[in-house]
């Protein structure tokens, strides 16, 4: 049950953290058994996932020093391991769309030097491998994954994110760097042209937002002190027309409203 697994793996990764040493949480389907495993039953039918994440919490209530897998009965296991890693954002998960070049691969790179595991989303998939292969060798394997991702559909997002949270456990940062440029005159331009660069630079945000959002809300229900990240990258077409640049100024004007609304639909939960 992907859903489940969407609240069980970030609320685990909190509840079982150390300070802000947050645990990596990966999902097996296979339930385990043995010494230093932590065996949770739900209540079957129990989807509320504030209910979800106080049975966890009750669950691990206890110290769990040493632990190395939770296993919930008819839903699967989690392995539990401390990544080792230093740095601003050491042990937090990033994942970054618009990765396998450019803006967003620098910021991935910066940011996996800075102790982030990352998520390298593309459209441009040998790109976003290619830029988690590299970042893998000069930081260690599984720090970083990189996924074909459209941010234009739902479902492949979505896809992108069941993956993090089954490798990962979860994320912490959600940066929309994803974009694309078609200039023309409101004159000439085609309208493919206009929806295009519409369709990846203001509704692949809203989208992307709309994906992660639950996955992060679920860290602060389980710790009122775990604070996530949004952020999108915009550009000074954003603040500033221009003649020929249409479609592009307005792709990049709207997400600035669209952080304003967001903002405070996510605050208010």
């Amino acid at each position: 049950n992907q859903e489940m697994i969407h609240v069980v793996a970030p609320a685990l990764r909190v509840l079982l953290a150390e300070g802000h040493a947050w645990k990596r949480i990966r999902f097996d389907p296979e339930e385990v058994t043995g010494d230093d495993i932590l065996h949770i039953r739900l209540p079957e039918g129990l989807t509320e996932t504030a209910e979800v994440v106080k049975r966890l919490r009750d669950a691990v209530a206890s110290p769990c020093s040493g632990l190395v897998a939770v296993s919930v009965e008819g839903l699967g296991a989690f392995a539990v391991s401390d990544p080792v890693m230093t740095g601003r954002v050491a042990g937090k998960v990033a994942f970054v769309t618009g990765a396998a070049q450019g803006f967003g691969r620098e910021i991935a790179e910066h940011l996996a030097g800075e102790g982030a595991i990352v998520v390298l989303a593309d459209i441009n998939t040998s790109g976003a491998l290619d830029a988690a292969e590299g970042i893998c060798k000069e930081h260690g394997p599984e720090r970083a994954l990189g996924l074909s991702v459209d941010v234009t559909d739902g479902h492949s997002v979505q896809r992108a994110l069941d993956e993090t949270v089954r490798r990962f456990g979860g994320l912490d940062l959600l940066i929309s760097n994803a974009g694309t440029l078609r200039a023309g005159s409101v004159k000439t331009q085609p309208e493919e042209a206009f929806d295009a660069v519409t369709a990846v630079n203001y509704r692949g945000y809203f989208i992307c937002v709309q994906k992660a959002a639950p996955i992060l809300a679920v860290g602060h229900i389980a710790r009122p002190d775990y604070t996530s990240d949004i952020i999108q990258i915009n550009s000074k077409s954003g603040l500033v027309g221009s003649s020929r640049n249409g479609a592009y100024a307005g792709s990049k004007f709207g997400p600035i409203g669209l952080t304003h609304a967001f903002a405070l639909a996510l605050i208010q939960g």
